[in-house]
């Protein structure tokens, strides 16, 4: 788990759940590995220009290798993690997301990339939380000053 392997999901599964418990709507479950898995589909990955492809393996592995760090945190086993520390845990994901998205190159892409990835995020799920919403308001911000 201190390594996550490249263009893999598994490190959401078999790490973060597993040590935090969070269940099926937390951060690791509900949506790391929802969205990971949803961008590795081959329909996916085909909708991507190369540099496209690129960025999403840059940044799939940048927002697993962010979160290593956080299996130090000693949790108390429990069938179902606390919601505090679950909530950290969430907090502390979202907050990596546009460091990651800008540093693997995001701004950098070609306008095809931007509309497959927000179309493979889902636009209403951009806008159904505030930390995804915010994730994305800060990456735009980062690309403006990019330009």
């Amino acid at each position: 788990c201190t390594s996550p392997p490249p263009r893999t999901c598994t490190f959401y599964t078999a790490c973060l759940e597993t040590h935090f418990h969070c269940g099926p709507e937390g951060y690791p479950v509900g949506f790391g590995e929802k969205f990971c898995t949803k961008f590795n589909l081959p329909e996916n990955v085909g909708r991507l220009s190369p540099e496209g492809k690129e960025w999403m393996w840059t940044t799939m592995r940048c927002l697993q290798i962010a979160l290593v760090p956080e299996l130090q945190i000693p949790v108390v086993p429990t069938t179902t993690g606390s919601s505090s520390v679950c909530k950290a845990l969430e907090d502390k994901a979202f907050s990596t997301h546009a460091p990651c998205y800008l540093s693997s190159g995001l701004c950098s892409l070609p306008p095809e990339d931007w509309l497959a990835i927000v179309e493979i995020i889902d636009i209403k799920r951009l806008l159904s939380g505030w930390d995804a919403f915010d994730g994305a308001v800060e990456a735009g911000k980062g690309c403006l000053e990019f330009f």
